[in-house]
C-alpha cells in the first residue's frame, strides 16, 4: 500500500464507498461549515481522482470490500441494535 496523507485516505475511502468526487473532496478537505470556492473544489477533486496513488488506493479498498463475506441477518440485526445507542 502506498502512503497517503490522512485527507487523501479519507477522500479515497469516501469515493470507494460511492460518494462522488466533489462531495468526497469537500468532506475530506473542508471542516463542517467552512466556506469553499466551487471551482477550487472541482479542480482539487479532479486532481486527486486522477492521482495514480489515489486510484490504486480506491481500487484496493474496493477489492478488499468485495472479498469480505456478507453479514448474516443475525449479524446485521446485532449491528443495528448497537448502533441505535
Amino acid at each position: 500500500m502506498t502512503r497517503l496523507t490522512a485527507k487523501q485516505e479519507a477522500f479515497a475511502q469516501l469515493v470507494a464507498k460511492g460518494k462522488n468526487q466533489v462531495d468526497a473532496y469537500i468532506d475530506a478537505y473542508y471542516p463542517k461549515g467552512r466556506r469553499y470556492n466551487e471551482s477550487t473544489v472541482n479542480s482539487g477533486a479532479s486532481k486527486l481522482a486522477n492521482n495514480e496513488k489515489i486510484k490504486a488506493r480506491i481500487k484496493e479498498i474496493k477489492k478488499d470490500k468485495a472479498s469480505q463475506k456478507p453479514l448474516t441477518l443475525k449479524e446485521e440485526a446485532f449491528l443495528k441494535y448497537f448502533q441505535s445507542f
